[in-house]
């Protein structure tokens, strides 16, 4: 019976787990890279239905977001159609999404989907990087090829012979959408995929939980990197250098008149149209340049006695976590222009891993299916100064399990259960940091945060 497996992060008062490798999984810090079933989306707005027969008709959303042409021909009898808005629970959606009734409806003729999307749904990217997708019986966002775009109109247009959830989303993604930066400092900027590689001969690809870094064999193509639209920038906003996947936009020795500054990357869109020549995407990012800060590298260790699965299987393992991070302070009222870089993950290590002991005689044996993927922690905020004049910030990652199987001892001998896995959001603790302590560089303190007698948080801050 294996006995060793890689428990769940957030456990006991949102424990933090990081990035573990090994086992075959992903490498540390891509996060899951095969699909995961999402929630179905719930409505957020007035449900639009129309009678369409034979002759054919459209329905419009209330938004005015989505229209639903159907030909001619393509019902043999008088049908209620309808376009529900809901909650876009795509991986990587953009805006909201819409459900089409009567669902599992199916038709004679393909009929046209006819997306509007808007300038917010632009926002650090261009019209296309847009995609459409659908949710399939399974739960998977299924992404569609043959999309038309029409820049002009502002439309993506798609031929379907299903009635699904429908979303937009995007298909590739400049992390982070936006950051901070001392004068004279770098930050690195990393182009991210959010679906699995296009098979030349399938018109679905499914979307990714996470959208997870390029590698060296992805068939992606970048070009030209800018700051402002000056290729590589220049010493007034900066200057921006690719290697691979990862831009590195390097600040300017005093802040720049337009503040942000925007870094671009140039590619090749991943869903190309099956005819024509593609546009390229233009994927930015947006970084405002500080000065008068105060670096401080933080080292966080998370300890926890007993930690417990969280997929409905009673495992309990002694577990410990570690990250680094520098916290950038900002001396201006309220500590306004503070941020967060440089978050790095360590391996977490498990111990002692055993069944609950109210369990363990109705147990026969257990098995997890796969590494588990500890929080990856991937983005920082500062949430403010408190009224004693601490610093406050927020770490946030991703968090996926496997599935695992327990097999459960009965009167007809061991029956095998299985428990699926998931992919969720969660967050560190607050983060305080007393600039007080540290008032020069070289000075250190450590700040324990004891949430139980067997849960402990461990911080060592440093000025450098």
């Amino acid at each position: 019976m294996p006995r060793r497996i890689r428990p769940m992060a957030s456990i006991l008062l949102a424990a933090l787990l990081v990035a573990c490798g090994g086992g075959g999984g992903p490498p540390a810090g891509e996060g899951p890279t095969r699909p995961v079933a999402a929630l179905r989306g719930t409505p957020t707005g007035e449900s639009v239905t129309r009678s369409i027969g034979p002759a054919g008709g459209t329905v419009t959303s209330a938004d005015g977001r989505l229209s639903l042409i159907v030909p001619a021909g393509a019902l043999a009898a008088d049908t209620p159609v309808s376009i529900q808005p809901i909650t876009n629970t795509a991986p990587s959606g953009v805006g909201g999404a819409w459900r089409l009734g009567p669902g599992g409806r199916t038709f004679a003729r393909p009929v046209q989907l006819v997306f509007r999307y808007t300038g917010a749904d632009l926002a650090g990217r261009s019209a296309a990087n847009l995609g459409v997708a659908f949710q399939d019986p399974r739960g998977i966002w299924q992404a569609v090829r043959g999309v038309t775009l029409d820049t002009s109109a502002g439309t993506l247009t798609v031929a379907t012979d299903r009635f699904s959830d429908w979303a937009l989303f995007e298909s590739l993604r400049l992390d982070p959408a936006s950051g901070r930066v001392k004068v004279g400092q770098s930050i690195a900027l990393r182009v991210r995929v959010c679906m699995q590689q296009p098979d030349t001969g399938s018109l679905l690809t499914p979307l990714l939980p996470e959208c997870r870094p390029i590698r060296d064999n992805d068939d992606i193509v970048l070009g030209m990197v800018a700051v402002n639209g000056v290729a590589g920038g220049n010493g007034a906003v900066g200057t921006v250098r690719r290697q691979r996947a990862v831009l590195t936009y390097t600040a300017p020795a005093r802040k720049p008149r337009a503040n942000p500054v925007a870094v671009s990357v140039e590619l090749e869109p991943l869903l190309a149209p099956l005819i024509g020549k593609p546009p390229k995407v233009l994927l930015v990012s947006h970084i405002r340049v500080e000065d008068d800060l105060v670096q401080v590298h933080v080292t966080g260790t998370f300890r926890a006695v007993g930690a417990r699965m969280q997929i409905q299987v009673n495992v309990l393992a002694d577990v410990r976590d570690r990250f680094e991070a520098d916290l950038w302070l900002s001396l201006k009222p309220g500590g306004s222009g503070s941020y967060v870089t440089g978050i790095r993950n360590t391996s977490s290590t498990e111990t002692n891993v055993r069944i609950a002991p109210f369990m363990a005689g109705g147990i026969c044996g257990f098995n997890v299916h796969g590494d588990y993927e500890h929080r990856t922690l991937d983005s920082g905020s500062f949430l403010g100064v408190t009224d004693a004049g601490q610093y406050t910030f927020q770490l946030t990652g991703a968090v996926t399990s496997p599935s695992a199987t327990v097999s459960y001892r009965t009167d007809k001998g061991c029956v095998p259960q299985t428990y699926p896995g998931r992919t969720r959001r969660a967050a560190t603790p607050v983060i305080p940091v007393d600039l007080s302590r540290l008032q020069k560089p070289g000075d250190a303190y450590t700040f324990r945060d004891t949430f139980t007698d067997l849960t402990v948080w461990e911080y060592h801050f440093e000025r450098r």
